[in-house]
């Protein structure tokens, strides 16, 4: 059953971008319907979830309500010039002046969890996006387009960019806020999100966090892999 664990983990610890392969598979119970890995949200409640991969199951830990959303506010205090922003690849940024932005220009802060503690934890417990709200003050910015940086084992880096502007969803009242959905943007230490925010403009981020691998489970004794729950019946 550990190795079950740590192969699962194994697996989401390499999955880098959209697949249509399912990872593992959820365990229908209690009249739940079937959802998959790739699903923004798994549908079983209760403390744990039941998975199973190549005929064996195993335990996955639910991601508690207060630790599945990260709310980040970015200022570009400079009114002249714009900034490049560079959020988490934490081994690079977390004890660089301002984790590694401008700090004269970018102000970044946090809702409920301190930035800096984010970026610390995710040195140690990957955890992937599963959807990203996007909001700012002026429509220009969503012009500029995200890029996720991963650098990889013989030191190269890889860039995948990320068109904004093309998820703007023409039934909203309002023109300054995207929502993207069904991500797996995988976060570690070597990971990270750039873009260029406009001179003094913000962008808010409210990132839904859907799997995590807590490395600290193994001496509890309890899975590796943690996922986001909800209650969604057939």
């Amino acid at each position: 059953m550990n190795a079950l664990r740590a192969q699962a983990m194994q697996e989401y610890t390499n999955f880098t971008g959209v697949s249509d392969k399912p990872l593992v598979n959820v365990v229908p119970q209690q009249g739940y319907s079937h959802y998959t890995a790739h699903d923004s949200h798994y549908n079983m409640a209760g403390e744990k979830i039941t998975v199973e991969k190549d005929g064996e199951k195993a335990s996955v830990k639910r991601i508690q309500e207060n630790d599945r959303t990260y709310n980040l506010r970015i200022v570009n205090l400079d009114t002249i010039n714009d900034q490049e922003v560079e959020l988490f690849n934490a081994f690079t940024n977390l004890n660089e002046p301002n984790q590694g932005n401008n700090p004269d220009h970018i102000n970044i802060t946090s809702k409920g969890w301190d930035y800096r503690t984010i970026l610390q934890s995710s040195t140690v417990n990957n955890f992937v996006i599963g959807s990203c709200r996007i909001m700012v003050g002026d429509t220009n910015q969503l012009t500029e387009d995200f890029t996720l940086t991963e650098k990889l084992e013989g030191g190269g880096i890889k860039q995948t960019p990320v068109d904004i502007a093309s998820e703007i969803n023409p039934e909203y009242n309002t023109d300054k806020v995207v929502d993207l959905k069904r991500l797996d943007w995988l976060i570690h230490g070597h990971s990270g999100i750039k873009f260029k925010l406009l001179k003094g403009q913000y962008i808010n981020l409210i990132m839904k966090v859907k799997l995590r691998g807590n490395i600290a489970n193994t001496l509890q004794g309890i899975p590796v892999v943690e996922a986001a729950t909800s209650t969604f019946r057939k």
